[in-house]
């Protein structure tokens, strides 16, 4: 058992803390906040509309990101003669081989962060499915492979959480040797320093932490032989009250942008953790619930774009899942076997 040290908090004031804490045992049960209308006013809100989707494609300049972001939000879609898998094709250094660039420096010609496109993709319902993309059949076992070279300095291993999600999914093998800043490492050894990134609360943390916990959730479940669920179930938690602390010491009556992204992370890491049989305190997942609720009111006043893009396809992959997730415990059906396809969406047809 690793000592663990994470607390995001601890600069927070017990009061403020108690308080907190008051707040959530007022919030409403789940099934009295989160109605299917509106799950359906967020994934319809967050669309995928042919004008908005071509200007990110040509303006946006990390193509790793917009394409992971955008599989993220509507799994693999289709627009007229392309896709999401022509996309990840468009990603490989060689037309020939299904290998990603994974150098942070170098945002434009791969991945913008290692394994971003395979680790959303996975999200997205995609891991042992045959792909084509360029004219090419693969698999994304197959980019995983072939892309363990990595390089996150001068950033860090705050990095390392969409790499860490997605090897659990696609090469769950603790001993799986990977090539990091020059340094040949175990994904257990990653994981690890992973656990240390957020020990010492590093800035490097990608989005607040959020992938950096939902990797080490993965790995902690999906990877033989390692032995940290416990940890990583007191992780999540730490996390997720640390999240729901800054969303609701703010006055709400007016959501942002800002809010969009943390609702949209936190909703995700929360979901992905119950379907890897992580177990939520009610209050969080009131909260979370009640957190969706408070956005699907305001989706009128999102559009996706380059400033709503990142938080609004987190929030779309999120709220669809606790869809799948509610049906699920309905049929008694263990939470392993959601169905995390059933979002998809093509690029529409408008402007």
């Amino acid at each position: 058992m690793r000592f663990i040290t994470y607390d995001p908090l601890a600069a927070v004031s017990r009061y403020d803390r108690a308080s907190l804490r008051d707040k959530l045992a007022g919030i409403k049960p789940q099934s009295e906040l989160l109605r299917d209308s509106d799950i359906r006013a967020i994934e319809e809100g967050i669309s995928l509309k042919r004008g908005v989707y071509r200007l990110l494609r040509r303006e946006y300049p990390k193509k790793g990101d917009i394409t992971a972001h955008l599989i993220n939000g509507f799994g693999h879609y289709y627009d007229r003669d392309e896709s999401a898998t022509d996309h990840i094709a468009e990603l490989f250094e060689e037309p020939g081989t299904p290998r990603i660039r994974n150098d942070v420096t170098d945002a434009q010609g791969g991945d913008y962060h290692p394994w971003q496109t395979l680790a959303y993709s996975c999200m997205a319902g995609l891991a042992g499915k045959k792909l084509v993309g360029g004219e090419r059949e693969f698999t994304l076992q197959d980019i995983a492979k072939a892309s363990t070279e990595i390089q996150t300095y001068p950033k860090g291993d705050g990095e390392l959480g969409h790499l860490l999600f997605a090897a659990a999914h696609l090469v769950p093998d603790r001993r799986m040797k990977f090539e990091v800043d020059n340094e040949r490492v175990t994904l257990e050894k990653l994981l690890e320093r992973a656990i240390e990134v957020l020990n010492n609360n590093d800035p490097s943390a990608v989005c607040f932490g959020t992938h950096l916990i939902e990797g080490i959730c993965a790995v902690a479940t999906l990877v033989h032989g390692i032995q940290f669920k416990e940890e990583a179930q007191e992780l999540l938690g730490t996390y997720l009250e640390y999240t729901l602390y800054r969303l609701y010491r703010k006055n709400q009556r007016r959501i942002d942008r800002n809010d969009l992204h943390k609702i949209g992370h936190a909703a995700e890491a929360a979901a992905f953790g119950k379907t890897l049989g992580y177990e939520l305190v009610q209050p969080h997942e009131y909260a979370i619930a009640d957190q969706l609720s408070r956005m699907a009111r305001v989706m009128d006043q999102f559009t996706l774009g380059e400033d709503t893009l990142l938080g609004g396809t987190h929030l779309r992959r999120a709220a669809t899942l606790w869809r799948e997730i509610d049906k699920c415990e309905k049929q008694c059906k263990p939470l392993n076997e959601v169905d995390r396809t059933t979002y998809h969406a093509d690029v529409e047809d408008s402007y």
